[in-house]
């Protein structure tokens, strides 16, 4: 962790506070013997401190965990292992609101009425449906902004957070409606106002112009998202600097970053599944040593 660079030195200290409090009470816990339930619980806490500090988050998120890949790779695969959880709270009827999950948020924000009476409760579809990927994917939208945080910091009765849970409907939305030609055009095109290195813009210039170029009318989505990956994956290897661009290039919500949406278009997640307590180690050695 020494290597990072802050702004801010209170960051630092928030950090190291939060590590040595997730060393404690997950890494170091002997009533936790699993190496796969310390790595969920880790991955929990990462993404609520993520949410509270989302500063240090654009500072951290993007460093390489390893080999394995940057931490938010890191967050995606644990994802993976929340699908069918997914799909039992978001199809399972319920006595309240008609859907599981709604009857379980309904619950979680009884103390806080500003949220509770928010929650969009018509026409849920409770289904393994599109329609009920769409649901949850906007349901933050529900809530005035200033709430947001304490929505999606609530933790689910399996412990992640609702957050995570929301993220996992995200990542349905490359594989039931494909990406779209121009929106890889329009998405590599915001690298203009990005926080990002003069040379970095430079090289994403270089790759905006050749997908105009590629991207020709007989071309389908398919091929585009093939000709984008074969092109930026090689950068994302090259440098670090590349890792920060993508991160920081950011599409309309709820989508989030490039670097997420090329994420979900190549399932990294179902390619580098979680090996429990090598991959612990790994995350151990990362955040610990």
């Amino acid at each position: 962790m020494a290597r990072m660079n802050f702004t801010n030195p209170d960051d630092k200290t928030v950090l190291n506070n939060w590590i040595t409090n997730v060393e404690k009470n997950i890494i170091q816990n002997s009533a936790i013997t699993s190496g796969q339930t310390k790595l969920k619980k880790l991955a929990t806490e990462l993404d609520i401190f993520f949410l509270q500090y989302p500063l240090i988050k654009k500072s951290i998120v993007h460093e390489n965990i390893s080999s394995w890949g940057p931490i938010c790779i890191f967050q995606y695969i644990t994802d993976e292992e929340n699908i069918d959880y997914f799909w039992d709270l978001s199809s399972t009827p319920a006595p309240v609101s008609g859907c599981k999950i709604y009857d379980i948020l309904l619950e979680l924000t009884k103390d806080n009425p500003k949220v509770q009476k928010r929650i969009y409760l018509k026409d849920i579809a409770c289904s393994v449906s599109f329609a009920m990927v769409t649901r949850i994917a906007n349901m933050i939208y529900d809530v005035p902004e200033n709430q947001r945080t304490y929505l999606l910091s609530l933790r689910l009765p399996n412990g992640i957070s609702l957050n995570q849970f929301i993220r996992i409907s995200l990542a349905y939305y490359p594989t039931t409606k494909p990406i779209k030609c121009e929106r890889i055009i329009q998405m590599t095109s915001k690298f203009i106002d990005m926080d990002i290195k003069t040379s970095i813009k430079s090289s994403m210039k270089a790759l905006l112009d050749s997908f105009k170029q590629n991207f020709t009318p007989d071309k389908t989505s398919e091929d585009c998202v093939a000709i984008a990956s074969a092109q930026i994956l090689p950068f994302l290897d090259l440098s670090g600097g590349f890792m920060i661009g993508y991160v920081r290039t950011t599409w309309e919500p709820p989508f989030g970053s490039f670097l997420e949406i090329i994420h979900f278009l190549n399932e990294i997640a179902k390619l580098s599944p979680i090996k429990n307590q090598r991959h612990l180690r790994i995350i151990h050695e990362y955040f610990f040593m």
